[in-house]
């Protein structure tokens, strides 16, 4: 399904050949993400096959994240792309906490983090290198503090 809609990029071509991600493969991503995503909620409500939910899920929102961020690197206008990745980040959480999947939580968060860094980063303060230094070390400490501290309110369950 993703070679069927031009998703055949491997990493070693990316990192060989520097690769930047076009628009159409940016959207074909997010369209396909969100097929998946839908897909699973879809077969799980009519009781289809139910147990592989989670790998829909899975491959949908990684696949989403990833366009999302990749169109945050490199397409205009940011600001649709960086109010997708929140709505993402957002519903990736809802989702881990109904589901009690840390996984979730996890992969959200990253992402997230990843995005509202690179906002601050590239859009809003410029800063010199010292200071994202510092940055990087005090919002990285708590981002893992939070997730360690998450962890446990799943408990063995996840």
């Amino acid at each position: 399904l993703a070679s069927w809609l031009g998703l055949a990029v491997s990493p070693i071509e990316i990192i060989k050949e520097g690769i930047i991600p076009e628009g159409e493969l940016i959207t074909s991503g997010l369209a396909l993400g969100l097929l998946l995503i839908v897909s699973g909620a879809l077969l799980k409500y009519r009781k289809i096959k139910q147990h592989f939910t989670f790998t829909y899920f899975l491959f949908g929102s990684q696949l989403m994240f990833i366009s999302c961020l990749a169109a945050l690197f490199n397409l205009e206008p940011t600001w649709l792309y960086f109010f997708i990745l929140i709505a993402l980040t957002v519903a990736g959480m809802l989702y881990a906490k109904r589901e009690q999947s840390f996984f979730f939580v996890l992969i959200s968060v990253v992402y997230g983090y990843v995005g509202i860094t690179y906002i601050i980063a590239e859009k809003l303060f410029p800063m010199g290198i010292t200071l994202w230094l510092w940055y990087l070390v005090i919002s990285g400490g708590l981002m893992l503090y939070g997730l360690f501290h998450y962890r446990r309110m799943f408990g063995k369950r996840s």
